[in-house]
């Protein structure tokens, strides 16, 4: 619960799942399955336009969140706005005239 507050997820509308189906909204929802996610510490995770729709500091927070939980962990993400995000990937690779560029 300390990572919803921590995202900003208002826990009471957590009671029941008709509740948190109805009442969050959707980046509240996106914040829940990201948190789903990280809290099963998979050795890989794949992340869709995981940024997408959150605020600049959700989007910190988020990333945080990945590195401090998930050290171990491949993460794979589509980031269509890469560049907005950098300082948190190790490695980039890009389409490019239909080739794959690793930088």
């Amino acid at each position: 619960l300390e990572l919803l507050s921590e995202l900003g997820v208002r826990r009471n509308n957590l009671s029941n799942k008709e509740n948190w189906a109805n009442t969050l909204s959707g980046g509240e929802k996106k914040k829940v399955m990201i948190i789903a996610a990280i809290l099963k510490r998979p050795d890989i995770l794949i992340l869709d336009e995981i940024f997408t729709g959150l605020d600049q500091t959700s989007v910190e927070k988020v990333q945080a969140m990945i590195d401090i939980l998930l050290p171990d962990s491949m993460v794979i993400v589509v980031d269509h706005n890469a560049k907005n995000n950098w300082n948190f990937y190790d490695h980039e690779i890009a389409f490019k005239a239909k080739r794959l560029v690793l930088r």
